[in-house]
């Protein structure tokens, strides 16, 4: 397939999830898009598996609610230790844990049950399998990892599964697959998508 138009799309792709920002988010939000195939990959792969997959990391998420959690508890104790004249204060105090327990139940409902973030990702040599969807790579014309980047160091990464008739595609939310290294899942998810593409089945 000509790199060009693969590379046009890409571009294509970049530019419709930035117009999908409301004009309020969009002056503080920036995206980049980078094939699989150029993108910083890891190194240390193990060629010899057959398959690799890819899970969601639940302890993260755990981590997050507790410090969420353990965040209202503190506002909770300090509110309920005010005296009659911080009134005002109070008020505020029982506005903010109503916000930040409303926070915490979300939290749960969408790294807990959203299915836009809790899924596996399969990779072998026939194709790619998110979730329970398969693509095979014959029908799949490029994979890349979007970067949306907002104001300061919070970055979201995506994988994107164009299709080899250069107008469709799919994303999936990499926020879930968490790991120890500062970049995240997304290099040697990419590594991994690369090896098994050139050993793809017919």
């Amino acid at each position: 397939m000509n790199q060009s138009l693969i590379n046009d799309f890409l571009e294509r792709i970049r530019q419709t999830e930035s117009k999908s920002e409301n004009k309020y988010t969009r002056f503080f939000t920036s995206y980049t898009i980078e094939s699989t195939s150029r993108y910083p990959s890891s190194k240390n792969i193990n060629v010899q598996v057959s398959h690799m997959e890819f899970r969601s990391n639940p302890k993260v998420k755990l981590y997050y609610l507790l410090a969420i959690s353990a965040f209202v508890i503190l506002v909770a104790y300090k509110v309920f230790s005010f005296k009659e004249k911080d009134s005002a204060l109070a008020i505020l105090g029982y506005v903010t844990i109503v916000i930040l327990t409303a926070a915490v139940y979300s939290t749960i409902r969408d790294f807990y049950y959203a299915k836009t973030r809790n899924y596996t990702i399969l990779v072998d040599g026939s194709g790619i399998k998110v979730g329970e969807t398969f693509y095979g790579w014959k029908g799949v014309g490029e994979t890349a990892i979007l970067t949306k980047s907002t104001y300061g160091p919070s970055q979201t990464k995506y994988l994107i599964i164009a299709f080899d008739d250069l107008s469709t595609y799919e994303k999936y939310d990499l926020t879930g697959f968490v790991t120890a290294k500062y970049e995240g899942v997304s290099p040697e998810l990419s590594a991994y998508i690369e090896h098994f593409k050139s050993l793809k089945k017919d």
